[in-house]
């Protein structure tokens, strides 16, 4: 005996295969009916209840596909409306949207043949913004509702309201403070704003020049004080011609002590600049060793197969590139410095120092200051001859 409330498994395998989007050439609008395949559409439509609806539509075809293209117009407007009420959005997304109710009404069964059909309809019709781009159409939803544009309205009115306001309240302070100030320096002075001239702002300096002293001489009336007042011009300007050589004797004095001061900056500089100079010559000399123990730094290099991989330097290519053998795999593989970096082993082992004077030799790792990422190193075990503060990038790992 079957199961019964239909759950054999036939019908949960039917359900299952009808819960998936099926091909829209073999949905039947008039009976509602998905068929899965060709055979089966072509079944369907030989049979009774087919026949009948057919013979309904004969008669009003006209009526039920102008409201089959209504009711798929106006339910596609809808999901627009809510979905994207103000955005504009590929018409293949809406339309992907659209189709996953299953009791939708199919465009087969409307005047449109197309989706591209459509879209160019609503943009004729003032329904939507449409545009036709590389990657399909576009489409904005027109928000024709009256309400909707009333609200519009109200709220372009209130904000540009709100812009007189402010503007009123800005003259109604810059006017009160003007009538302050002409209270306080009294009616003569009449503050007024003003424009301003661009011609005079640009004859104006920055800086202030100092007040220059000028002697004044007062001349008498009288004939018998003549005398004595040549006399008083002829001590006044030999004080002025010794003040004048008492200043620019102190000026010299000044300059020279302004030279003395000055070179010691310039000095500091050019010492400063020396050092610099030799330090981008040392960052520009490639820093690889042969022997010496690497890691590989380079994200990309085989898809990320070898980052943090460590090599031992076989042989130089060149002053920046060598060959390296993997010390996991045992592959040789040929890459830049500035994909490595240096490998920093335990206390006690040998390591190869890479920057000038010291580049080449062989020490002992002595010491890691962890903290300020570097190392003291020895040579020889020479508790004196000791290296220290040497940065992690200078040495290496000996292989």
């Amino acid at each position: 005996m079957g199961k019964e409330g239909g759950m054999t498994p036939k019908a949960i395998a039917n359900r299952i295969k009808a819960k998936g989007l099926q091909k829209l050439k073999w949905y039947c609008q008039i009976c509602e009916k998905q068929c899965r395949d060709e055979n089966g559409f072509k079944c369907h439509k030989d049979s009774e209840p087919h026949k009948r609806q057919m013979e309904i539509f004969a008669k009003r075809s006209s009526h039920m596909i102008h409201q089959y293209s209504k009711d798929f117009e106006s339910d596609f407007m809808r999901l627009l409306s809510r979905r994207y009420p103000s955005a504009k959005v590929s018409a293949n997304q809406v339309y992907n949207e659209f189709i996953k109710d299953r009791d939708h009404v199919h465009m087969n069964s409307t005047h449109w043949t197309t989706l591209s059909e459509f879209v160019q309809y609503l943009g004729k019709n003032g329904k939507c913004e449409v545009e036709d781009t590389p990657k399909g159409w576009f489409i904005k939803f027109i928000n024709v509702d009256p309400d909707y544009l009333m609200r519009k309205e109200i709220e372009k009115k209130h904000n540009s309201k709100l812009e007189i306001t402010q503007e009123e309240r800005e003259k109604r302070d810059i006017d009160k403070k003007i009538k302050e100030m002409n209270k306080i320096f009294g009616e003569s002075q009449v503050i007024a704003p003003t424009e301003v001239d661009k011609d005079l702002l640009g004859k104006l300096s920055i800086g202030l020049s100092k007040p220059q002293t000028t002697t004044t001489t007062t001349t008498t009336t009288t004939t018998s004080t003549t005398s004595t007042s040549t006399n008083n011009e002829e001590k006044k300007n030999i004080f002025e011609k010794e003040s004048i050589s008492f200043s620019l004797n102190s000026n010299n004095n000044n300059n020279r002590n302004n030279s003395n001061n000055e070179d010691k900056p310039y000095k500091q500089e050019q010492q400063h600049q020396q050092q610099q100079k030799q330090q981008d010559e040392n960052q520009e000399k490639g820093w690889i060793i042969k022997d010496i123990v690497v890691k590989i730094i380079d994200k990309e290099l085989g898809k990320g197969k070898y980052y943090k991989q460590k090599g031992y330097i076989l042989s130089l290519e060149s002053e920046f590139v060598a060959k390296i053998k993997l010390l996991e795999s045992g592959e040789v593989l040929k890459i830049d410095q500035t994909y490595l970096e240096t490998v920093i082993p335990s206390i006690g082992c040998d390591v190869v120092l890479l920057k000038y004077p010291y580049r080449g030799e062989i020490a002992k790792l002595v010491k890691l200051n962890i903290d300020d990422f570097n190392a003291d190193l020895s040579f020889d075990n020479d508790d004196n001859n000791v290296l220290k503060n040497i940065s992690y990038e200078d040495f290496s790992k000996l292989n």
